[in-house]
């Protein structure tokens, strides 16, 4: 697959996520299953992309509305286009050959999601403005509860919460 098929594979996943009532690991299996073709590297950056944008999508929100001031609604398409240059590195001109309309590949960027990705770069994901619960990806009505929880160790305990699974070994 190319990188641009990736990404189609990765909106189209992440739209499915966002309306379906399974799990996002019980979406993304079946989609695999159904699409053997796609071989362990392409599993890997489509799962990495989904992963980016699910851990990380109250941040990504945040910069599109902070960018685009209405003008983008933030989707599925526009989180991974974020995600891409905040968490995964990409740099603008990498994401429009990626995204070029061809065929399995995503649609030319229109000029307000060339315009974020352009004011994207050199950012970081995580940002002093932004409320605890968009730095660290949590429902806002949740704070609260999440304090009385931590309280002040909520800084050092929602990011591991937030951030992938330990591998582990079992002792044989």
């Amino acid at each position: 697959m190319t990188p641009g098929a990736r990404i189609q594979a990765a909106i189209e996943l992440l739209d499915a996520i966002a309306v379906g009532r399974a799990a996002a690991d019980d979406i993304v299996g079946n989609y695999f299953r159904r699409h053997r073709f796609a071989g362990v590297k392409d599993r890997g950056a489509i799962s990495e992309h989904i992963y980016a944008v699910l851990r990380k999508r109250a941040a990504l929100d945040w910069w599109i509305d902070r960018i685009a001031r209405g003008a983008l609604a933030a989707d599925a398409r526009r989180r991974l286009l974020a995600a891409l240059v905040l968490v995964q590195g990409w740099a603008p001109l990498q994401i429009e050959r990626a995204c070029d309309g061809d065929r399995f590949r995503p649609e030319r960027l229109v000029p307000a999601e060339r315009a974020l990705v352009v004011a994207l770069v050199d950012q970081t994901l995580e940002q002093p403005a932004m409320p605890d619960d968009v730095r660290w990806n949590y429902p806002a009505w949740l704070d609260p509860y999440l304090r009385r929880v931590f309280g002040d160790a909520l800084g050092r305990e929602m990011p591991a919460l937030a951030g992938p699974a330990a591998s582990s070994t079992r002792p044989t």
